[in-house]
């Protein structure tokens, strides 16, 4: 029991993971006022490898509970990991908009 709590939690972090390396990939426009990545000589290029790491890590989580893609509870705890960071960034960015 306690064994699959742990993998639908590591599901639900590689999730959020998966989605935070994909807008440092693919979005550097959302990324580029992050204070880690605006202080550096090129952010663009820190954006970029900081989504590595981030690909990295979501990788290690899954390989770490032998994650198997499918109709299944796991995959399911991944999609929810990816669409909760999803709405809690458009969340967060909605604030900084209207300030």
């Amino acid at each position: 029991m306690v064994n699959q709590i742990v993998g639908y939690l590591c599901s639900f972090l590689s999730g959020v993971f998966f989605n935070m390396s994909v807008l440092h990939l693919f979005a550097f426009y959302e990324t580029q006022n992050h204070p880690m990545i605006a202080r550096s000589k090129r952010p663009y290029l820190a954006s970029k490898l900081w989504g590595v790491v981030q690909l990295g890590i979501a990788a290690l989580f899954l390989a770490l509970i032998k994650f198997n893609l499918g109709f299944n509870a796991n995959t399911a705890s991944l999609l929810l990991g990816f669409s909760f960071w999803a709405i809690l960034l458009g969340i967060v960015t909605k604030r900084y908009d209207k300030a």
